[in-house]
């Protein structure tokens, strides 16, 4: 990154209204492997508390390895590795939100007009996204998020007065994991509300300021390779959700229902809540990808038909011009039809202009990301009717 990237003018703080993010990156310095590291080793300290007052209760430790101890240790390796992921994802959309917009100028793409009133209204445009990014109703909407996830996961690890004891010492560890839970759930909460606004955001700057098409640059993405790092960041994020999924039906094939070993182990054509996550998921990976490169989308478009009708009207005028020199001299009949070859010709190249800010690559790149959740799925299926069965 640049330094005109890091402190240009339209570079902004997207994360003054996330006390987390603002003492972590502002106050602390804290580098993102850094903030990882202490999370996840929190996390696991936490655990191990959890497993100590297991046994002091209990005795037992079998009873806590329901699944076995390869179920046990890859559930929480898959945490603490959930854990880092998610906390870079916090710390890359906290960062980029902000700027994205001054990327997208130094690339050329945006507010490159020269009049005065495009660039007060470019400036206004940013400026409006800044004030929304740091709104502090977002707390209040990213800590209400946790709350509604946090108090069912409380009453089923602990609350619950229907739950069996067994039970109960199944879900000690989760009681002792809830706060790390929980603050994962507002860093889940605050991220997402993060990215929408960013959306929100480009679809407002592509909509109301002035563009510039760049089908030859370096990018192969017509100058937009920012933002489609965001999309693929965004798809990678999603493709998280998606091995959650898998991890959980994983552990459905392994540990026995509700506790008892005598009933055998679950079978994930009996968890509708999968298959509802499996189909939220294949609708939500194409949804955020495309829809952030859609932002862009209209715009390229249209600037792509501004330079088409241009080029069409001049072969047009060029054209019939022509026709009144068929009668006149060679030579300037030639030139005139050389110029028309020439206007044709840059016509045939700007409708081969990119209106998607992708390349080909990507594309196979985000289908790989994406497809991997489902074709384990689809393994994990196959292996629970021919060989778990």
């Amino acid at each position: 990154m640049t330094e005109e990237e890091k402190h240009g003018p339209y570079v902004f703080e997207a994360y003054k209204s996330d006390p987390l993010a603002y003492i972590v990156l502002e106050k602390l310095h804290l580098k993102t492997w850094k903030f990882a590291s202490i999370y996840t080793i929190a996390s696991i300290i936490i655990l191990g508390i959890g497993i100590l007052v297991y046994f002091l209760r209990d005795g037992e430790l079998n009873r806590l390895l329901l699944g076995g101890y390869h179920t046990f240790i890859v559930n929480n390796i898959f945490n603490c590795l959930v854990y880092v992921i998610g906390i870079n994802f916090y710390v890359y959309f906290s960062k980029k939100s902000g700027t994205l917009y001054q990327k997208l100028v130094s690339n050329k793409i945006l507010n490159q007009s020269d009049k005065e009133e495009d660039q007060l209204e470019f400036e206004s445009v940013i400026s409006s996204i800044k004030m929304v990014h740091n709104k502090k109703i977002w707390l209040l909407v990213a800590i209400v998020f946790a709350f509604l996830l946090f108090i069912p996961s409380a009453h089923t690890s602990w609350f619950n007065p229907n739950m069996d004891e067994m039970q109960k010492y199944q879900y000690t560890l989760d009681f002792f994991i809830l706060p790390v839970w929980a603050l994962g759930f507002y860093i889940t909460g605050i991220t997402c509300i993060r990215i929408v606004i960013t959306i929100w955001g480009l679809r407002k700057v592509f909509k109301t300021t002035h563009v510039t098409l760049k089908p030859l640059h370096p990018d192969k993405c017509g100058g937009l390779k920012p933002l489609l790092d965001y999309a693929l960041a965004i798809s990678y994020l999603v493709a998280m959700f998606g091995i959650g999924l898998i991890m959980w039906s994983y552990a459905i094939t392994q540990v026995p229902v509700d506790g008892n070993i005598t009933t055998g182990v679950g079978r994930i054509s009996d968890y509708p809540a999968i298959w509802i996550g499996y189909v939220a998921y294949l609708i939500m990976a194409p949804l955020t990808f495309f829809g952030t490169l859609g932002t862009s989308h209209g715009s390229m478009k249209a600037v792509k038909k501004k330079y088409l009708e241009q080029f069409s009207n001049e072969f047009d005028e060029n054209y019939k011009s022509i026709q009144g020199l068929l009668d006149s001299e060679t030579l300037k009949l030639q030139e005139r039809f050389n110029r028309l070859k020439l206007i044709h010709e840059l016509y045939q190249m700007t409708k081969a202009f990119p209106v998607w800010p992708f390349n080909m690559g990507s594309i196979r790149w985000f289908g790989t990301v994406v497809s991997s959740p489902i074709i384990a799925g689809v393994i994990l299926l196959v292996l629970e009717v021919y060989v778990f069965s």
